[in-house]
């Protein structure tokens, strides 16, 4: 084959794939072999790319070439992966200008043509300018000029995170780990805003799970964040475009986590009857949770008991200091550690029970920061 030029690889996308007959009835018709080869010069193409979420500038695919007048006549053809021909875009004469086409990305009953790749063919012209072309773009004719591949993909990518309660490794990262899922090959946009400070990350990303790193410009106010309520939220979008243009953008609300040495452990295995907030007129300053008399009670996390008497309302009450905050565990049957006393994570404390303000055999767990009560769940996995 003697191959004069090529197209560049192009992609032609949903927005660009409207109806745009040059020719609209299709045949068959073998190449004639002897017939002259048409001397296209200066083959080219408008764009490299189409995309149904561009500027609006890439509606169309242009193929545009020059035809001496010495030349013999040309044809232009779209064929698939097969071969097949999906579309005649036109017959061109011998001209000092230059010839151009377009193509939408439909084939000859104006209908969108699958995802996949295609190729622009340029042979000599048939008598008919109606007899479509059956042309493989493997074809070892000197008489036919084949492109490289265009490929039309009309799938915007999409990306989305396996977790949005992320976890650093310590309180001086300086950077988290964000589970991204992406749905093919793509360049991802990352932009945060929150505790974390305004944060930015461009990268390439294959089909499947990775890893991002996204960089933590507020250690500090990251680490208030963390002794005040538990956990930092942040502000998250993600733009994802693959190489066709096409582009998709979500934004999501995340939740950054302490380090697992400092999140506090349940101390029972029971479900949450009574959550925090207003409960009767005041605060229900913790999480109730039913248990039979006499079950064991853990300690949240490793720390110091600062507290363990009746108190009041409490009744049997433990309150243990973590550093960044202390958990209180009421209504006990039984108290097994005194004050002063160092406890890790997991030890039982004490035995639950229904003293005090008790309707019944429950543990009331509270955490408090610097002396104010912040719901528990904010810092239980």
């Amino acid at each position: 084959m003697r191959l004069l030029t090529h197209l560049p690889g192009v992609t032609i996308s949903a927005a660009a794939l409207c109806a745009a007959a040059l020719v609209t009835t299709p045949a068959r018709a073998a190449i004639d072999d002897g017939a002259p080869a048409p001397d296209v010069r200066q083959l080219n193409v408008s764009r490299h790319a189409i995309s149904p979420n561009g500027d609006g500038s890439g509606d169309r695919l242009v193929v545009s070439f020059m035809l001496p007048a010495a030349s013999a006549a040309a044809s232009a053809r779209v064929v698939d992966e097969r071969g097949d021909t999906v579309r005649v875009l036109g017959q061109f004469a011998q001209s000092d200008e230059r010839a151009s086409v377009a193509w939408t990305g439909v084939d000859e009953a104006g209908r969108q043509v699958p995802d996949g790749s295609y190729r622009i063919v340029v042979a000599p012209a048939l008598p008919d300018a109606a007899v479509a072309m059956d042309v493989a773009p493997d074809s070892t004719s000197d008489a036919v000029v084949v492109s490289d591949v265009v490929r039309v993909d009309r799938r915007s990518p999409r990306v989305r995170l396996s977790s949005t309660r992320l976890r650093v490794a310590s309180r001086g990262v300086h950077g988290i780990a964000v589970p991204i899922i992406a749905s093919e090959s793509a360049t991802l946009r990352i932009s945060a805003h929150g505790t974390i400070g305004t944060s930015r990350r461009s990268t390439e990303r294959d089909a499947g799970r990775s890893i991002v790193t996204l960089p933590v410009r507020g250690r500090t106010a990251l680490s208030r964040a963390f002794d005040a309520g538990g956990e930092a939220r942040v502000s998250m979008r993600l733009a994802i475009r693959d190489d066709a243009g096409n582009r998709s953008v979500r934004t999501l609300a995340l939740s950054v986590l302490p380090p697992a040495s400092e999140q506090l452990s349940w101390p029972m295995h029971a479900a949450v009857t009574s959550g925090f907030g207003s409960r009767w007129g005041r605060l229900h300053a913790g999480i109730d949770m039913p248990t039979p008399v006499g079950t064991p009670v853990h300690a949240a996390g490793p720390g110091r008991v600062v507290s363990a008497s009746f108190d009041g309302g409490y009744g049997n009450s433990i309150v243990i200091d973590h550093g960044p905050y202390e958990t209180r565990y009421a209504h006990q049957s039984r108290l097994l550690v005194h004050v002063g006393q160092r406890v890790g994570r997991g030890q039982v404390i004490g035995l639950s029970g229904n003293t005090g303000s008790s309707t019944g055999a429950h543990l009331h767990f509270e955490v408090h920061v610097d002396g104010v009560p912040r719901d528990p769940m904010a810092y239980l996995p």
